[in-house]
């Protein structure tokens, strides 16, 4: 029932199982920014495909930014694979047209 503004996700390739847990904070929210970690290869060992992870951040209303890339590989964090050492912040937020006015 409290508002919620701001989240921060680092929790080596669980960032899905965060977000399903987490899945009515963030339709109940129209405001909420998420900072996100995004490493395919922790998402990997977690069993979670990257496509995945991305298809949930899509459906749950938000689209995402990348942040903090060391590299080029992975400015698209919906394709491809990832050599293991690559990663990058997101931050995740619906898209200014559809925020509800307060």
């Amino acid at each position: 029932g409290s508002r919620v503004d701001f989240i921060k996700v680092d929790v080596q390739g669980h960032e899905y199982s965060v977000l399903k847990g987490a899945e009515r904070i963030f339709k109940d929210n129209p405001h909420l920014v998420c900072v996100l970690e995004f490493w395919p290869f922790g998402l990997a060992k977690a069993g979670v495909a990257p496509k995945d992870l991305m298809s949930l951040i899509a459906d749950l209303g938000f689209a995402h930014e990348v942040i903090g890339s060391r590299s080029a590989m992975i400015t698209h964090p919906d394709s491809g694979s990832f050599p293991e050492s690559e990663y990058c912040n997101l931050i995740i937020k619906r898209p200014t047209s559809s925020r509800l006015r307060e």
